[in-house]
């Protein structure tokens, strides 16, 4: 029987030999992806599709010893275009979920805090999740569905890039920030800093944890495009 091969895309040597131990210890074979791509994603792309892989697992900060200077999110994100099922780990997961990892949360099915888990089945299994949502659609907490967001201050509300909100449909006690730049420049032209503002968006509401959600297709809510009534 062939075993499975798993890509391991990490910078640091000795996260390699864990993640080495863990992927043999879920029945895969690991294939450590080694050697310095600077910016140049398409070639570290490249060399992954061209192994016989069934998946892979990638830590997220990948330049600190000069890896790629771009993050793992980004890459998995392309990936998954290929359907090439894959699992984004991070040290840094509560400081990088609402910033660039929720940039690219829609493309990522499985993301995991490093040493989150004793669980030799869990890379499997998050690895079979990822596959299944390729051949049969995203599951419940994945699913999209149309949301408001309600930004009450504008202006406060946007710092380092970021912008919080509260999604009412998901969680209306709590306050989710995700990346300025998933607004397109049109809509956030249009966006007032002084009053409460309503976007509509596609967002995963099924999500039980805050760290999980996406948001895309944003775009201003009607009344912002000349119906009253909502203040």
């Amino acid at each position: 029987m062939n075993i499975r091969k798993i890509a391991i895309v990490d910078d640091d040597p000795n996260s390699r030999k864990n993640m080495k131990f863990r992927v043999e210890d879920s029945g895969f074979e690991p294939v450590i992806i080694e050697g310095t791509f600077g910016n140049n994603k398409k070639r570290l792309i490249d060399t992954i599709l061209g192994l016989d892989l069934y998946g892979v697992v990638s830590d997220h900060h990948l330049s600190p010893g000069k890896m790629a200077s771009f993050f793992g999110a980004e890459l998995l994100a392309d990936l998954y275009d290929n359907q090439i099922p894959n699992i984004l780990i991070t040290q840094f997961f509560d400081q990088d979920a609402d910033t660039s990892i929720r940039k690219y949360r829609q493309k990522l099915p499985a993301v995991i805090g490093r040493g989150g888990s004793d669980d030799y089945d869990l890379i499997g299994n998050l690895l079979k999740m990822s596959e299944k949502e390729f051949k049969e659609g995203p599951s419940h907490e994945r699913k999209p569905h149309r949301a408001l967001i309600r930004i009450d201050n504008m202006q406060r509300s946007i710092g380092e890039g970021l912008i919080e909100g509260i999604i009412t449909n998901w969680n209306s006690d709590v306050t989710v920030k995700f990346p300025t730049e998933l607004i397109p420049k049109n809509v956030q032209s249009q966006m007032n800093r002084d009053k409460v503002n309503r976007l509509l968006a596609f967002v995963n509401t099924g999500a039980v944890d805050s760290r999980e959600l996406y948001i895309s297709d944003i775009h201003l809510a009607p009344s912002f495009e000349g119906i009253d009534g909502l203040d």
